[in-house]
């Protein structure tokens, strides 16, 4: 039994609408509906997987006929149609992995996507590590260059005077030169 106040979506209505556009490869309902929890003010959110080769004016036709097509079965403005090729790659990943698949006319085509996705992800991931380890190691040079700066101040004698301060300086030192060594492998490695 249905919960009180939530909406049930007719599938079947949806992939019949994709079925008669030759361009959609898969669809995929996404958000409250596929989690079963839409109710009145909810919309009816479909992605879909279409054809490469397509300009995008043809893409916006598709998207804009599907869109039309979907109101008419659920209601004026009770529904979305997002293109997944266009989306950002961090929402086609939403989608796949939170979505489930309502109609698809090449379960080859849009299984190769899936995988492609999620690898193009995961590249992603490795490199935003990697800009984030940078971007530490910089942060690490900057403020030993401040310290080294400060103790720079410092004359001889007051410099000599505390032992503390020759240990801060090789600490910084080397650190400072750790961390342009990971820079530099980094920098290497790109050329």
């Amino acid at each position: 039994m249905r919960p009180k106040g939530l909406v049930v979506v007719d599938e079947e209505r949806i992939a019949q609408v994709m079925e008669e556009t030759p361009e959609v490869i898969a669809a995929y309902l996404f958000g409250s509906a596929a989690r079963g929890e839409m109710d009145h003010f909810s919309d009816i959110d479909v992605a879909v997987l279409l054809e490469d080769d397509l300009p995008k004016e043809r893409r916006w036709d598709i998207e804009g006929q599907l869109l039309d097509q979907l109101f008419r079965i659920v209601g004026q403005d009770k529904a979305d149609v997002v293109d997944l090729k266009t989306a950002p790659l961090w929402f086609q990943r939403v989608v796949i992995t939170t979505g489930r698949v309502i109609y698809e006319r090449d379960r080859k085509k849009r299984e190769a996507y899936e995988r492609q996705v999620l690898q193009q992800q995961e590249a992603d991931e490795g490199r935003w590590r990697k800009m984030e380890e940078m971007r530490l190691r910089l942060e690490v040079l900057e403020r030993n260059l401040e310290r080294l700066t400060q103790l720079a101040q410092l004359d001889h004698d007051a410099f000599m005077a505390d032992w503390r301060n020759l240990y801060s300086a090789e600490r910084l030192l080397q650190t400072s030169i750790e961390a342009l060594a990971d820079i530099s492998r980094h920098i290497i490695r790109r050329l």
